[in-house]
């Protein structure tokens, strides 16, 4: 859509700012004349987004929440663990399923894909938080990160490249 308007937006003065979040393996295409800065959510990708893209603005931006939504709440723990999020077939998905697996067996776990609106209820709900996608890149997580630690959730999740620098 971006590109089909992009000359238009370049008519009026327009900068054109896209925010990527979840990582890809781009493909070869010129968007130099349509985009003139490009925000990905992990810092492992920044030169592949370059190259791909023919962009020479290319930055890290990381999710977050809102304070003032995802928070905690004073309710009841009482789940466990809390999942929110897809659970798929792919391949980005699989130590998610394994780990899951394993927990349903010990542990009670709550997993709900469709409580964006309420997800500071669903978190404080949650003794402990889950989430683990597998991708390996610097700085990569989902937001998911920072609204459980944002609704006071006590997170679980594997190690990955800078969780240091955020946490």
């Amino acid at each position: 859509f971006i590109k089909d308007i992009s000359q238009d937006l370049k008519s009026i003065g327009v900068k054109v700012i896209y925010w990527f979040c979840d990582p890809e393996h781009p493909q070869q295409e010129d968007l130099s004349n349509v985009i003139d800065f490009m925000f990905l959510t992990n810092k492992g990708q920044i030169e592949e987004y370059k190259n791909a893209y023919n962009l020479k603005r290319v930055y890290y931006m990381p999710q977050g929440y809102d304070p003032y939504v995802q928070r905690r709440l004073s309710i009841k723990e009482i789940y466990d663990i809390g999942f929110s999020g897809a659970i798929s077939d792919e391949p980005l998905h699989k130590t998610r399923r394994e780990l899951m697996e394993a927990m349903k067996n010990k542990y009670q776990l709550k997993i709900s894909n469709n409580v964006r609106n309420n997800i500071a209820e669903f978190y404080s709900q949650s003794k402990a938080v889950f989430g683990v996608s597998d991708f390996d890149y610097e700085l990569y997580t989902s937001n998911r990160f920072f609204v459980a630690l944002g609704c006071g959730a006590c997170y679980v999740t594997k190690k990955f490249k800078g969780i240091e620098l955020l946490a």
